[in-house]
């Protein structure tokens, strides 16, 4: 059974970020139709090959900062970024491989997706079907990008190059976020019997595992002089997210520490109040039945004594494994 998803809402979205006449908006909706699909999600990868770091950036599954503290972890551990993430939860296999399908179709020469920056240009009416056919002979002599080869024949100017590579981004962004919502759907095929009676026994072992969903995460913590004299600063609602699993037990979760900027940190909003020192912890959530837990965490932290006022990046990364 092949999974169907029907999202012009999102299309919608990210085209009324876009500055362009109504009719390359209405050429850029029918997009949709593209992404209805596992296999079509893949098939509209476009753009120069990403690392598998950047796809999931592009996709709002991780921030900067959980990237970095993952790259790390793949520099000590020498280990594939793709076992990490999903020992840490952040993919499934299943969402994995789709990535690593659409990393691969980045690559491909000649690709006829969609979002290639020549059809992109055409569909919004910024250069010809002819020019781009030019375009593309003359890159294959000279082997420049598309954009320098379109501005140095006169057929586009820079500023137009870049507002198409900017709906390039976004659309990728939409497709990858469809991509990994596809990935995450049971799939199934289609058993024909044969005309021989016969008898199957099929045992099936499902795996635990837990997905862990971001609707918002503070980026930055601001630190005023008179925190610094309390001791402390509080973050009511500084995480939060959902998580899912098939686990009758429940799920841990992970508090990595990002910098030194605290001695501990109460966290708020656990099925406890729990204390961390600067090297973080785990701590066990219940889920009593239930397959999601909807969680939004508060912090306070006790400043480190050498701190001064300023604005720093977030100082903790929570990530979610199985119990």
């Amino acid at each position: 059974m092949q999974h169907r998803f029907f999202m012009p809402p999102v299309i919608r979205k990210v085209i009324d970020t876009v500055n362009m006449p109504d009719k390359s908006l209405n050429a850029l909706l029918s997009l949709q139709q593209h992404l209805d699909s596992l296999e079509s999600a893949i098939g509209v990868a476009a753009g120069p090959r990403s690392y598998l770091g950047q796809l999931l950036l592009q996709a709002n599954r991780i921030t900067e900062a959980h990237l970095q503290v993952l790259l790390d972890e793949q520099k000590q551990s020498a280990r594939p970024l793709g076992e990490i993430l999903i020992e840490r939860a952040i993919l499934t296999p299943a969402e994995l491989n789709a990535l690593l399908g659409f990393q691969m179709r980045q690559s491909m020469q000649g690709s006829d997706s969609p979002l290639q920056l020549g059809q992109l240009l055409v569909r919004t009416g910024e250069i010809s079907e002819q020019q781009l056919q030019a375009a593309l002979a003359l890159q294959s002599q000279t082997g420049k990008r598309l954009g320098e080869v379109l501005v140095e024949a006169g057929y586009a100017e820079p500023a137009q190059i870049e507002k198409v590579l900017g709906v390039q981004r976004k659309f990728i962004s939409v497709a990858l976020s469809a991509l990994l919502l596809f990935a995450a759907l049971p799939q199934s095929s289609d058993a024909q019997a044969g005309q021989t009676s016969a008898s199957l026994t099929v045992s099936v072992t499902v795996l635990p595992h837990v997905k862990m969903d971001v609707q918002n995460q503070a980026m930055e913590l601001k630190i005023s002089q008179k925190d610094i004299q309390r001791g402390y600063i509080d973050v009511p609602a500084g995480s939060r997210f959902s998580v899912h699993t098939n686990s009758r037990e429940g799920f841990i979760l992970d508090f990595h520490v990002l910098a030194d900027l605290f001695q501990s940190v109460q966290i708020r909003g656990l099925d406890s109040n729990v204390n961390f020192g600067i090297d973080g912890g785990a701590v066990t959530q219940r889920l009593a039945g239930q397959k999601q837990s909807q969680l939004e965490l508060g912090y306070r932290f006790y400043l480190a004594s050498d701190m001064q006022p300023g604005l720093y990046p977030w100082p903790l990364m929570v990530s979610a494994r199985v119990l």
